[in-house]
């Protein structure tokens, strides 16, 4: 059975509002700029981060023991990296795995990330273990120094607007498919001629 053509256009229509939706909040939240900072007592480590099980850095991390030709390479010890993490609460694991020195730890952390630029993940790590400390940025602030909210209160408007365009879409979908369903039920049966 063919659906009938307001059905159809409506159901479009749903589906641009929330693809607009979805694109509108993806525009206004901006993510944060997390700086990973690690230092170990080791020559090289393998560092891997996750916030909420996903991996936001990966690699090897070179350590600020001495070998015996460290003066043949220019290593510098240690990482300093700026990453971009979606802002909020997140669940932090860090593992450093020292294969040659038979050190392998993981660590699990919490840390709200804001806006700004002054949210690290700082780990630090030697025979003694591991240790990892998260601390989050304040909201971001404009040039006077108050807390700009108007973010905040565009996506609240925008969710309130997709909400009340969702019940109403979904309102004329049912009544659309309900009045077909009557007008198939209430028409005389036809007969077919032999």
């Amino acid at each position: 059975m063919r659906l009938p053509r307001n059905f159809r256009l409506a159901a479009l229509a749903l589906l641009l509002f929330v693809a607009g939706a979805v694109l509108f909040t993806r525009l206004l939240s901006n993510p944060a700029k997390v700086t990973i900072v690690c230092q170990h007592g080791f020559r090289s480590a393998e560092l891997t981060v996750w916030a909420d099980g996903d991996v936001i850095y990966s690699g090897t991390v070179n350590g600020s023991s001495k070998g015996r030709l460290a003066f043949l390479g220019n290593r510098s010890p240690g990482l300093y990296k700026t990453i971009d993490v979606p802002a909020g609460r997140h669940s932090i694991r860090v593992r450093l795995d020292a294969e040659n020195d038979n050190y392998d730890q993981t660590k699990l952390v919490s840390a709200n990330f804001g806006e700004g630029g002054d949210n690290t993940v700082s780990i630090s790590a030697g025979r003694h273990g591991l240790s990892v400390v998260a601390h989050g940025a304040p909201e971001a602030t404009d040039d006077s120094g108050i807390v700009s909210s108007s973010r905040r209160l565009a996506s609240s408007v925008m969710l309130s607007i997709f909400g009340s365009g969702m019940s109403a879409a979904i309102a004329f979908l049912v009544q659309e498919f309900m009045r077909a369903q009557k007008a198939r039920l209430v028409s005389p049966p036809t007969e077919i001629k032999s």
